[in-house]
């Protein structure tokens, strides 16, 4: 990922390992929560956990329907959580086929509270016990 002027890029790689994720899943789109009112849909490529690597060496666990807006949020300062730990890097992305899913691995990634884990996350580029979250 790279950040210049409050907005992110996504590497070839990042974009390959996204994409190469969310391939065989029988639904290419799904409406948006507020779908219903605005008539909006989005690409469910992009939807998912995330792990953010900060410039203070911690990880930073979100989930969002629109990863890279996101990130471009994150860059921007956008975001009270990373505001003051800016640069960031996405270190690792797990798409999901509903926003639901994204919210529950966030949660559960969150709760085990374990550097460890999202370290381990991070290096294997897989997020073993949530494997049948896309598809």
């Amino acid at each position: 990922m790279r950040e210049s002027e409050g907005e992110v890029t996504l590497t070839e790689p990042e974009r390959q390992r996204m994409t190469e994720a969310s391939m065989g899943g029988s639904l290419s789109w799904l409406e948006r929560s507020d779908g219903h009112r605005t008539g909006q849909r989005f690409d469910m490529k992009k939807m998912g956990v995330y792990i953010l690597r900060c410039a203070n060496g911690r990880f930073y666990v979100g989930s969002t329907d629109d990863v890279e807006r996101r990130l471009r949020e994150h860059a921007a300062g956008n975001v009270k959580a990373t505001r003051h730990i800016r640069p960031i890097e996405l270190a690792y992305f797990h798409p999901c086929d509903i926003l639901t899913r994204a919210r529950q691995l966030e949660r559960g990634l969150k709760a085990k509270k374990s550097r460890k884990i999202i370290e381990r996350i991070v290096v294997e580029q897989r997020m073993a016990w949530a494997a049948s979250s896309v598809g």
